[in-house]
């Protein structure tokens, strides 16, 4: 036991192998006691609700939003956003899984959940498009033509619009006749439509711009109902999550509210009483289709038995989380009997590994993390295979790109969902400590996020750290008195030990801890760093880049020379290898394999573990690569394990 001793609490990971962006990650801070303010939650759509309060939408155009897929979204209203608790989701989300990591397993928002609470569609084509390039002038017509008004040059920023530009000009528009001509009817949907797309559902950290390369497939009004809105929804949601969780970022965008009711349909202990519709909600006729499943939070709500804003209490209740407290499936055959047929909306494909796509934005769905949240019992995944900076790319740099080209590839593989279907047995029950899927899990997660260590003089105080500490130590406390009951003169003793701890760790309601052998102390392994550096653009960039390979190359051929001394001094004089420091054949031969293998796994790892679509000569390059590796196959190990500890550093 004394290799064994639990000298401080450590939070996780046991094993690297899973979470190896641990050392950029926001939780890492917090642990620290770096950070302690929540994030700010962007989004532009306030002055949206308070127009369609005051002016409900038109029935025609009310329509189109139907078929179009937006209706869900306008139906459920406004949900008043708590930053805090947004903040203690964010610190445990993982990039590296695209999950939430829970006390109790992963746990993330699929494409159940946006079908179901906001009757996105997630059947359809891919969100893409060219995104061209415009000058001002030009976006002026397209805005003049589609939306029926024609913004100021200072209200365009590049591709951007103002959404306040876009505000301003519908607070002033007279209401709609009933016999409005129809290109009226068709810029009035369009104008929602794109106020709800850079306001509510794809909103960026300026908090007041829209994209208008979403307006160019807002141009056919009977087309727009064909995209899978809401697969597109949750790609940006994932990767807004991925950038909040690095350390200097303070800001998250996408479409927040989802998040939060998806958190609150599944963590008792968190979420608000709800009680009475409110005063002044906008009523709708019984002819139109039902409300999606998220409205019922769009309700009076009481904080009897929760609280709100309080960043400690909620970073507490998730670092003391236990499977009573999480509902796995919150959708009941009630729930989903009484949805409107848009709201089940692609549910053949729910658990679909698929990519998620939404131009430049490219993450991928993972169900087969959390099957639990279906019904099934959850195995241990396969890893997945995300570039550690995943996240950092956009479109800067991209302009007049076919995204639908770039992504072709991927396309073939959403076109082929039905087909990409996890499947697994039903479970049975709750899942049991002692399972190899959570006795996997707790080795590769970071269990606690809150440091004991921190305990500010003013507001909560966190507890949750702390029982974690004196658990742990009575699991192994009791451990300890196993060993002492295998010695006959200590065997009473061992007893007496192991039933205080039990009941202590019953009293905890910890008891199922005594299922498996304890395992709270780091294995010694090192921590790969996985830095994750912005990009540089343009002429500076390529000048670091020059110097970073010119650097490398030099460390190489330093070390390689080291060996070369070092095989001199072992053969002696009569050597092969001559004297005045320079390579043998043989060792040429193998740095060259070397300088070849690191070429095409950095080649690879580039173009593959970006998810970036490989064109055909990326194609030939790569292959050229490989063959020219063929050729020297056989010739020295050297160049082959060289090669290969440098490619798990690249």
């Amino acid at each position: 036991m004394e290799d064994q001793r639990l000298t401080q609490l450590h939070p996780g990971s046991l094993d690297h192998s899973v979470l190896t962006r641990q050392n950029h990650h926001r939780s890492k801070d917090v642990w620290n006691g770096e950070v302690e303010k929540p994030i700010l939650c962007r989004r532009s759509d306030g002055n949206f609700w308070n127009l369609v309060h005051d002016r409900p939408i038109h029935r025609r155009v009310l329509q189109i939003l139907i078929d179009a897929g937006f209706y869900g979204v306008y139906r459920v209203g406004r949900i008043q956003l708590d930053h805090a608790f947004i903040t203690s989701l964010v610190e445990r989300w993982r990039p590296e899984t695209h999950t939430f990591h829970l006390r109790v397993g992963e746990a993330t928002i699929t494409l159940q959940d946006v079908a179901i609470l906001y009757g996105l569609p997630v059947e359809g084509r891919p969100v893409l498009g060219i995104d061209s390039t415009r000058k001002t002038e030009e976006w002026q017509n397209m805005c003049d033509a589609l939306l029926g008004f024609r913004p100021h040059s200072y209200c365009l920023f590049g591709s951007r619009l103002e959404i306040s530009a876009l505000a301003t000009y519908m607070e002033q528009l007279p209401l709609l006749d009933d016999d409005a001509d129809e290109v009226v009817v068709h810029q009035r949907a369009r104008c929602y439509m794109l106020w709800m797309i850079g306001g509510i559902l794809f909103p960026d950290t300026s908090g007041n711009k829209v994209k208008l390369m979403y307006l160019t497939l807002l141009d056919d009004i009977t087309q727009i109902g064909t995209y899978s809105w809401g697969s597109a929804v949750l790609a940006c949601l994932y990767r807004a999550l991925c950038r909040a969780t690095r350390p200097k970022n303070n800001e998250l965008c996408g479409f927040i509210p989802l998040l939060q009711v998806w958190a609150w349909e599944r963590l008792k202990m968190v979420h608000p009483d709800r009680r009475q519709a409110r005063e002044g909600a906008i009523r709708f006729s019984n002819d139109l289709p039902g409300p999606p499943h998220a409205c019922k939070w769009n309700v009076q709500l009481s904080w009897t038995h929760t609280t709100q804003y309080v960043l400690p209490l909620f970073r507490d209740q998730l670092d003391n989380l236990v499977d009573e407290h999480f509902v796995w499936e919150p959708y009941t055959l009630d729930v989903m009997e009484n949805l409107p047929e848009y709201c089940r909306s692609g549910e053949y494909f729910w658990r679909a590994v698929v990519p998620l796509l939404c131009w430049d934005v490219l993450e991928m769905h993972q169900p087969n993390r959390v099957l639990r949240q279906f019904g099934m019992r959850q195995f241990i995944p396969v890893s997945c295979n995300f570039a550690d900076n995943h996240d950092m790319h956009d479109r800067r740099g991209r302009q007049n790109t076919d995204w639908a080209r770039e992504h072709a590839r991927l396309i073939l593989v959403w076109n082929d969902r039905a087909n990409q279907v996890c499947e697994a047995r039903l479970a049975d029950g709750p899942i049991a400590y002692d399972d190899d899927y959570l006795v996997w899990y707790r080795r590769i997660t970071r269990q606690i996020i809150g440091n004991p260590s921190f305990q500010f003089p003013k507001g909560y105080a966190s507890l949750a750290p702390v029982a974690e500490v004196m658990a742990r130590q009575l699991h192994m406390i009791y451990q300890y008195g196993i060993e002492l009951r295998q010695q006959p003169s200590m065997e009473v003793a061992g007893r007496k030990v192991m039933e205080m701890c039990s009941d202590g760790l019953s009293a905890a309601i910890e008891a199922q801890r005594l299922r498996v052998q304890p395992m709270y102390v780091p294995v010694e392994q090192p921590l790969v760093d996985h830095a994750v550096n912005p990009h540089k653009r343009g002429r500076a960039g390529r000048r670091k880049k020059r110097r970073a390979i010119a650097a490398t190359n030099v460390e190489e051929r330093s070390e390689m020379s080291n060996t070369n001394s070092d095989l001199e001094r072992d053969s002696g004089a009569g050597g092969s290898v001559k004297g005045d420091g320079n390579l043998n054949v043989e060792a040429e031969l193998g740095y060259q394999m070397l300088l070849l293998k690191i070429g095409a796994y950095k080649a690879g790892i580039y173009l593959l573990g970006d998810w970036r679509v490989l064109n055909d000569r990326e194609v030939d390059r790569i292959t050229e690569f490989f063959k020219m590796l063929d050729m020297f196959k056989g010739t020295t190990d050297t160049g082959d394990s060289m090669g290969k500890v440098m490619a798990e550093n690249v």
